[in-house]
């Protein structure tokens, strides 16, 4: 059983994923494997990766027999994989040089650690730097569940950048016990929440993960809520799409779920950010649901 896996959910990434391959077996820490799963890719996806598992038996590769949609392919990767520490990869990002065995490090230090990711750093699609995150450290080290959930919800204040720590090393049994990706928009700041209710997140302070942007990006190329959502599940046809109330609802399950001892602290923080600060995003859902709802009724 290796140490590390690393999960690579891919769907016609013939453009990236040997780039984000190699940046994987480069790595000074050899203990791992690669699990790719192919979402039933068109292009050269498949000839790419398995001319990589022949040559390396750390490359596992695995290929759908239909596109199941981003989330169900992510989870795949993590059901397929064995190692104690797991991290998903985007086939079109890279991991520098150093990555596995400097947030190994801490979650082998400080078992109270349940993630450990390095500094963000984003390139383009010829791998130039557009910039680094935009804060100096996204780390929740607070020992109370409550007061790390106000620590996520003080980062988010400037953006999005703290979400893209779901890229980062985590504790297999931590993430069992998470709902993973789920077929939502937005559903990864879930799974961060159900991931520091468990533990703390460490963040090393290097710039270690690139993430790639560029115009066939999967959040580029769906730009709608309804075009997300079937991006997540092909399976999904939901014509009512309320994203910040279901992420409410969903924040609160978590919590309900797994039982923080500080639980109405954490109530507290999760109602911050919504009734807050997104209280006009959320009062434009409501209108959006009730015009659906009319044009459902008289069709």
């Amino acid at each position: 059983m290796p140490t590390i896996s690393i999960g690579l959910p891919v769907y016609n990434g013939e453009n990236y994923i040997r780039e984000a391959i190699d940046s994987v077996l480069g790595q000074s820490y050899r203990d791992f494997e690669l699990v790719i799963c192919d979402n039933h890719s068109s292009d050269a996806t498949q000839e790419i990766c398995e001319d990589y598992a022949a040559r390396d038996p750390r490359v596992r590769y695995f290929r759908n027999e239909k596109n199941l949609g981003a989330a169900p392919n992510y989870n795949r990767t993590f059901e397929l994989s064995s190692g104690t520490f797991f991290k998903w990869l985007g086939h079109d990002d890279v991991l520098a040089d150093g990555y596995l065995e400097k947030c190994l490090a801490p979650l082998l230090e400080h078992a109270d650690v349940v993630m450990a990711f390095p500094g963000l750093t984003y390139i383009d699609g010829e791998g130039a730097v557009i910039r680094h995150q935009n804060r100096p450290d996204f780390g929740m080290m607070a020992e109370l569940p409550g007061e790390r959930t106000r620590q996520f919800i003080d980062h988010q204040k400037a953006g999005d950048d703290v979400f893209w720590s779901v890229f980062g090393l985590i504790r297999r049994e931590a993430l069992g016990k998470t709902h993973l990706i789920a077929s939502y928009n937005a559903s990864d700041q879930v799974l961060l929440m159900e991931l520091l209710l468990q533990g703390k997140f460490y963040q090393v302070p290097e710039h270690l993960y690139l993430r790639r942007e560029h115009h066939n990006a999967s959040m580029t190329r769906h730009k709608s809520e309804a075009e997300r959502l079937k991006w997540f599940d092909t399976s999904l046809r939901k014509k009512l799409i309320f994203t910040h109330w279901n992420l409410l609802f969903k924040h609160f399950k978590a919590i309900r779920e797994f039982k923080p001892r500080d639980s109405l602290t954490c109530y507290l923080q999760i109602c911050r950010r919504f009734f807050l600060r997104e209280w006009r995003t959320m009062g434009g859902e409501i209108k959006l649901i009730a015009k659906q709802l009319i044009g459902i009724g008289r069709a």
